[in-house]
């Protein structure tokens, strides 16, 4: 009898416990959009590599001078201590594997002008880095994070300037 009376004790506080060891649900991650992307873009950049059509250059070791990109929160960027944006970013897509984004060029850059020209990119972050690859402008978006001779794509990898307090 005391053998039953304790298998029934046990069984009880298992029961009654047992709702306790089930685990929390577990919340779903924030939704990505263009705004929480635009968001975690906005702030200064420095422009850390480069490959252009296959070839790479680094910062501080190649040909590469150092430049500072800066994005707005909707989107805008200017090129270091320029006051005027030389583009905005008019697309973003991170529900996309790989993520896309489209910028536009609003003034003249290098030889003559691109004003209103769409370059297609796909671009991803890794911790405070920014990368992307784009073609050339008005050409056809990139399927990989891929630069060749014969494709003639554009990775840029950018490191966030952490602002001094």
């Amino acid at each position: 009898m005391k053998t039953t009376f304790a298998c029934v004790g046990a069984l009880a506080l298992a029961v009654a416990y047992g709702g306790v060891a089930v685990p929390a649900p577990v919340p779903p991650l924030p939704k990505e959009t263009p705004q929480t992307e635009l968001a975690k873009l906005a702030g200064k950049w420095k422009i850390v590599s480069r490959v252009q059509a296959g070839e790479e250059a680094v910062a501080g070791k190649d040909r590469l001078p150092e430049a500072i990109l800066v994005f707005g929160k909707e989107g805008g960027f200017r090129w270091g201590n320029s006051t005027s944006d030389s583009g905005k970013i008019v697309r973003m897509d991170p529900t996309k594997n790989p993520k896309e984004i489209d910028y536009e060029f609003g003034g003249p850059v290098g030889e003559g002008t691109r004003k209103g020209v769409i370059q297609k990119g796909l671009y991803k972050f890794d911790g405070n880095k920014f990368i992307d690859c784009c073609s050339k402008p008005g050409g056809e978006r990139p399927t990989e994070f891929k630069s060749t001779p014969e494709n003639g794509y554009e990775i840029m990898t950018a490191q966030r300037v952490q602002e001094k307090d």
